[in-house]
Order: C-alpha cells, then sequence, then structure tokens
C-alpha cells in the first residue's frame, strides 16, 4: 500500500497554480467589465466587490486543496505464544519473526525481564494497572522498539543514499533522547554499550578500521547501534500518554503502540501450513499500533528543502507491509492458497475417485446406451 502524502501535495500545489493564474485571467476580465459599469454608473464599488470575491474564492479553495495533507496508518499487528507463553514466530512476516527473535535474546540476557513475562496472574493489580506490569508492558516496550529501529533503518538508508549536506541534518544517539530511552526498557537494554554487556564476548564487537558495529545479535543478546539521522532542527519527544513524536518545521510523525492482551483470529490452515504447528496449540495476540504523519504549512507553502523529507512516503509505505499480518498474507496470495491448501487436506485425508465405475449387464443393455461402448470407462455415463 502506498501513502503519496508529499507527491498529492505537490500535485495539489500544481492545481492549485493553474487555478490562481485562471483566476487572475478571470479578474482581469471581470476588472475590466466592472471598470465600464464603474465609469457608466460613477462608483468603484463593484470593481472592489470583484476584486474581493475573486481573492476570497482562490483562498478558500486553495485551502481545500492543501489540507489534505495527513496520513494515518493502523495496521493488523500481530505476535503469536504457544501453551508455555514462549514466542513462535512467522516465518516470512517481518514483525511476528523479529519479535519472537528479540524477545527470546533479551529475555536469555535479562533474567528479570524472563521473570515479568512468565508472570501473568497478578491478583493485586486491576486491569488498567496491570497494562504497565509484567508481560502486557514487556509487548508494548518490546513492539515499540521492533517499529522504532525500522523508522531508524529507513531514514538512515535514506540519507546514506543520496547527496544531503551533514551541516543540515541532526544525529540522535541514546545520549541525546534520555527522556524517550527511559520510557522503554528494552531499547535502553539492546543499545547499550556492547562492551558493557556480559551476554558478548570479547570478539563479538571486534570492529574493523574504517568501519562501525551496527548491530549484533545472537541467542543470548541483542544489540543496535542507536543513531537517528533526521533534518536539522528536528526533535524526539514523548507526549503524555508514552506516544513517541518526531517533529519540526516541516513535518511531524507520530508513534503509539499499546497492547491490552487481546487476541485475534488466523486461520487454521495457516498455522498448518506456515506457521507450522497445529492451530489449538498456538494463539495469535494483537498489538495496537497507529502511526500519523501530517505536513505543516511551511513545507506547503514552500520548496526548500523538500528533498530532505522526501523520506517520508516511503517509510509509511515500509511500516505497513513490514507490520500488518493481512498485508502479509495477501503478499503471499494466501486468500487463494488458503483455500488450495484446505482442499488438497480434505482430499488427502478423504480422496474422491475420478470417475465412478458403472457395471452394465446384459447384451440389451449394452446396446442401449450405444454400440461399442465399453462398460467401465468415462464414456458408460448414464444418459441425461
Amino acid at each position: 500500500m502506498k501513502y503519496p502524502l508529499i507527491s498529492d501535495e505537490q500535485r495539489s500545489r500544481e492545481y492549485l497554480l493553474e487555478f490562481v493564474l485562471l483566476a487572475v485571467g478571470l479578474s482581469l476580465a471581470v476588472n475590466l467589465i466592472s471598470g465600464l459599469i464603474a465609469e457608466w454608473a460613477g462608483s468603484t464599488i463593484p470593481g472592489i466587490a470583484g476584486m474581493v470575491i475573486c481573492v476570497f474564492g482562490v483562498g478558500v479553495i486553495g485551502y481545500l486543496r492543501l489540507r489534505r495533507r495527513s496520513a494515518n496508518l493502523v495496521p493488523r499487528v500481530v505476535f503469536l505464544l504457544d501453551r508455555k507463553g514462549e514466542s513462535v514466530s512467522i516465518p516470512g512476516y517481518n514483525f511476528g519473526n523479529e519479535f519472537s527473535h528479540l524477545s527470546k535474546a533479551v529475555f536469555a540476557e535479562n533474567d528479570a525481564f524472563r521473570r515479568q513475562w512468565d508472570d501473568v496472574d497478578r491478583k493485586d493489580d486491576t486491569w488498567r494497572d496491570g497494562l504497565e506490569r509484567g508481560r502486557y508492558r514487556l509487548v508494548r516496550e518490546l513492539s515499540e522498539y521492533l517499529i522504532l529501529e525500522q523508522i531508524v533503518v529507513h531514514v538512515r538508508s535514506y540519507f546514506e543514499r543520496g547527496k544531503f549536506s551533514d551541516d543540515r541534518l541532526q544525529h540522535f544517539t541514546r545520549d541525546s533522547i534520555p527522556e524517550v530511552l527511559l520510557r522503554n526498557r528494552v531499547l535502553d537494554l539492546v543499545s547499550r554499550d556492547i562492551r558493557d554487556r556480559p551476554a558478548f564476548s570479547p570478539v563479538d564487537f571486534v570492529e574493523e578500521p574504517g568501519r562501525t558495529l551496527i548491530s549484533q545479535s545472537g541467542p543470548n543478546g541483542y544489540y543496535y547501534r542507536f543513531e537517528l539521522t533526521l533534518p536539522k532542527g528536528s526533535k524526539v519527544s514523548r507526549k503524555a500518554d508514552g506516544g513517541i513524536v518526531f517533529e519540526n518545521r516541516a513535518v511531524k510523525l507520530e508513534l503509539d503502540v499499546a497492547f491490552e492482551g487481546f487476541a485475534t483470529h488466523l486461520d487454521s490452515e495457516f498455522y498448518q501450513f506456515v506457521v507450522r504447528k497445529p492451530a489449538n496449540t498456538v494463539s495469535a495476540y494483537k498489538v495496537k499500533v497507529r502511526i500519523s504523519a501530517r505536513l505543516k504549512w511551511p513545507f506547503v507553502l514552500t520548496r526548500r528543502n523538500r528533498t530532505y523529507h522526501g523520506w517520508l512516503e516511503s517509510l509509511l509505505a515500509e511500516l505497513q507491509s513490514s507490520n500488518d499480518v493481512d498485508e502479509f498474507m495477501a503478499s503471499i496470495g494466501w486468500k487463494q492458497s488458503g483455500v488450495l491448501l484446505s482442499a488438497l487436506t480434505q482430499y488427502m485425508d478423504d480422496p474422491v475417485p475420478t470417475w465412478e465405475r458403472i457395471e452394465l449387464v446384459g447384451e440389451d443393455e449394452m446396446q442401449g446406451n450405444g454400440a461399442g461402448e465399453r462398460s467401465g470407462g468415462p464414456s458408460a455415463a448414464p444418459a441425461l
């Protein structure tokens, strides 16, 4: 799915420019006519009224064309747990696969997280209080980190591929945004210096000359060098409800993640053929994710530094395709292949013969079904 936020805005600007030129031409014509009327009537009121109406019309149409400069993503984000509470990967589905890999690595490195994950039956918690403890909070932090890493990787790749001046860029490290870091314990853990973490051996952080270690993962730990690159003047902060905001004069991007413990539905054949687990041994859970992007008026009214925000459209498309399980199913043609696999499974359990054998008794009966026909073949079907 594409989110042509910037390209739509550019087309709107082009349409508006054409309309302004047309309006100016019409206003000149109206002014000439009103001048004749004013000369005949001895008053300038018709000319002034015509100009006011023209300017008002241009302003209204311009606002209507350019106000649609926002996009909202609400992907259906899913992860799997087995009966023991262990995460199960979903091959090919980016979020589901990475969630399983990251959670296992984080729990292997931090025993406290493992204990909190298993502590799901606290009797002294209300439902709302429970969302900020134990497994609920860890799911939210794991999910937020995975999406945040996707944003970091995508934007960094965009600026590395193009020719951009480093003077117009701003680099955020883990030390630059402590208020964002401290609210997510998973982000805090995986971005710590790899040299200070017992889960990694000295061999894991040997860097070659001229190269920087970006990430390192294994069964006992997960490391990612957190460095977010954005246009100069950008800010990264948290909202009062815990969401993350990326903002500058031109654009605003918001990420909100929540987990309330609700299960969601996946086809039983999907478990059988894709996950390779019996459907009654695995449960799917939904993570509430909302991503909002908005172009501000300074971006709309000027063409300066537009290329420094060109990553926004492609980022929205990638976040949707990487995290939405329905889009993943569509990409593998599950709607068609799922029906076919289900039919093949039923056939293997109870195969249907290609045709039913018919035995014809007696010469007269055989002649009645047509001379030369033989019993037992396809041509021996009864007459309609």
